[in-house]
């Protein structure tokens, strides 16, 4: 992890917000939700299919806004995320699975994401005993109805961790920091 990856990007094109993914992962799924853009700038959530992003799928998430709040219940998730977290987390809220900064940084990310309809990334700090352990990245990318309103949101979640840290200090027990979060803009 270098320092340069923690840098906050408020609002970026198109082909910034591209250009600032340093992770395979997301930038597989970046490139296909872009892919299947219409003639409107949006993705139609139809137009998902999970056979094209396979190699992806252990790290793609899917979320829904709860409807009359800006809260997020996860609608699908993803084998490795599910191996992180260590628990089952289908159907369950944002607030339901974690607690403490993190819950708002994630409905900061999904609601602007979904508010917007543009994608976003919102990046974390998972801290151990002593020292920092892992860098989170999480993006977003809007899918909508037939009548573009945005009821969904594919994700992806990667954890870049320090082979530095000795593996005593790096612990799931341990306090997830927000650093910062990116949005695309709508050019």
């Amino acid at each position: 992890m270098r320092r340069d990856d923690l840098r906050r990007y408020d609002s970026v094109s198109m082909d910034g917000f591209r250009r600032n993914l340093t992770n395979s992962i997301l930038i597989q799924l970046f490139d296909y939700w872009r892919g299947r853009l219409g003639a409107d700038g949006r993705m139609r959530r139809d137009k998902l299919d999970p056979g094209d992003i396979r190699s992806v799928l252990p790290y793609v998430f899917i979320v829904e806004p709860v409807p009359d709040t800006r809260r997020f219940r996860y609608r699908l998730v993803g084998t490795y995320i599910q191996s992180r977290i260590q628990r089952k987390i289908e159907g369950l809220t944002v607030e339901e699975v974690r607690e403490g900064p993190i819950v708002q940084h994630l409905n900061d990310l999904f609601g602007t994401a979904a508010a917007t309809g543009t994608p976003a990334i919102g990046v974390s700090v998972l801290t151990g005993k002593t020292l920092p352990t892992a860098v989170y990245r999480r993006m977003v990318l809007p899918m909508t109805t037939s009548d573009g309103t945005v009821d969904q949101l594919l994700g992806g979640w990667v954890a870049e961790y320090d082979r530095l840290v000795p593996p005593e200090c790096q612990t799931l027990e341990a306090q997830e920091r927000p650093i910062s979060l990116t949005v695309m803009t709508s050019d």
